[in-house]
């Protein structure tokens, strides 16, 4: 059953260019941020090479690995 007088959604020109210039504004505040978190789990070799691409490094999965290999972590098997 449809309520009388209920109006249709329609996306018109101002919403579809202010949808778009938001989502750039998004990206680029967002972009930073993200940056800097991945910087900050990296070597700072991995910065001054720029071998930076977005996620974590080489020397993140190598610290990964040490640590996970040892027993301390998670006691006698």
């Amino acid at each position: 059953m449809a309520i009388a007088g209920m109006k249709k959604r329609k996306f018109d020109l101002f919403n579809i260019v202010n949808i778009s210039i938001m989502l750039i504004i998004c990206g680029v505040t967002i972009y930073p941020i993200w940056y800097t978190v991945v910087l900050s789990f990296n070597d700072g070799s991995d910065a001054l090479l720029g071998a930076s691409t977005g996620g974590p490094g080489s020397s993140v999965w190598r610290a990964i690995r040490r640590y996970s290999s040892l027993r301390i972590l998670y006691g006698p098997s």
